[in-house]
């Protein structure tokens, strides 16, 4: 029984410990991707906006790529980072067509090279009921490598959640709603027989 007690005060420690609070967790990235990108002697860096990969479908991509630059702009570094809400004016000042441009990192990469950045940081999230897990990539825009890939867990703040509020982490499953009496159920297709 005394075992059993130790196993479940380390399993809730360990889960505790993976699910910081998101201003520490988006403080750390930054921090992390900070000394990652100083050590490759970048010029300049452009990062991306985050790109939802699973989960429940609440938009928080702008929202979390303005809390990295913020909390990047914090930190002293050798390196300019790129204002990523003007890249667009940049584009059509080298005459560049950005429209779909930002759609894939491939084409993302070739607009960066085009505007001389060195660093181009992929940022992508899931959140779930139980949390927002955090993927940051950053790649030498020249080379293709991967400079560092840093992965993250933690407790989403009260503006993330008011943001996602009505997602389906939410609200009630589909089969447990009672239908509304206008609701018409869904008319099963029949199949008709090959000859």
């Amino acid at each position: 029984m005394r075992h059993l007690l130790i196993l479940l005060c380390l399993t809730v420690g360990v889960h505790a410990i993976a699910q910081a609070p998101y201003e520490e967790t988006m403080s750390e990235l930054a921090k992390d991707l900070n000394v990652r990108i100083a050590e490759s002697n970048a010029g300049n860096v452009l990062i991306s906006e985050f790109k939802r990969m699973v989960g429940e479908p609440c938009e928080l991509g702008s929202t979390l790529t303005l809390d990295l630059e913020t909390a990047i702009s914090e930190l002293s570094k050798p390196y300019k980072l790129l204002d990523r809400q003007n890249l667009e004016a940049m584009a059509e000042e080298h005459k560049l067509d950005m429209q779909g441009l930002m759609d894939d990192e491939q084409s993302m990469r070739e607009a960066c090279k085009l505007l001389k950045t060195d660093i181009l940081v992929f940022g992508y999230y899931t959140y779930t009921a139980d949390g927002l897990v955090l993927r940051l990539k950053a790649v030498d825009i020249q080379t293709a490598e991967q400079v560092v890939v840093l992965s993250r867990n933690c407790l989403p703040n009260t503006i993330l959640k008011v943001m996602c509020k009505g997602t389906v982490a939410n609200k009630p499953s589909a089969q447990s709603q009672p239908r509304e009496k206008n609701d018409i159920p869904p008319v099963p297709t029949a199949r008709v027989p090959s000859t």
